[in-house]
């Protein structure tokens, strides 16, 4: 039964990550930058290592961060899908 269901799960996330590189491939989306990357992983729990580490680089570079409601895109006015212009 479970083994089923993980099969399931395994073919609906290939075709998900199918389908995004297709919209990238598109330019419908972008793939985040390394520096939205970390952003998004200095939001978790401050008690993990991964966080600090994030939180350090980002400091370490000159970026800006403080912790927020766990939103990193549009909370700092990063695009995560391309605007058409009309």
């Amino acid at each position: 039964m479970q083994s089923a269901k993980d099969h399931k799960l395994l073919i609906k996330r290939g075709v998900l990550r199918k389908e995004y590189r297709e919209r990238v491939a598109k330019g419908e989306l972008r793939p985040p930058t390394a520096a939205e990357r970390r952003l998004e992983l200095a939001n978790g729990h401050p008690d993990r290592d991964d966080v600090q580490a994030a939180r350090r680089i980002l400091k370490r570079r000159g970026i800006p961060f403080t912790p927020d409601d766990g939103r990193f895109g549009p909370a700092l006015g990063l695009p995560t899908e391309i605007e058409e212009e009309n």
